[in-house]
């Protein structure tokens, strides 16, 4: 269990240095804010609430490759 931490430890360094999380960090937070805002525009002839096209879109967001 401790190789497996000392290996996790290595790897989020090794990721801030190449600042390769930051960037993802961004890229994620700025794509759930802008589904959260698009999520309160009218939803067409479905009248789903804007509460669940956010969900679902922050859902579909998080699943992505």
């Amino acid at each position: 269990m401790k190789m497996l931490l000392t290996l996790a430890m290595k790897e989020i360094r090794d990721g801030l240095r190449n600042r390769w999380i930051a960037a993802a960090i961004i890229v994620l937070g700025t794509l759930a804010l802008a589904l959260s805002m698009l999520g309160s525009a009218p939803t067409g002839s479905i009248r789903a609430s804007a509460l669940d096209v956010t969900v679902i879109s922050l859902a579909s967001l998080s699943a992505a490759p």
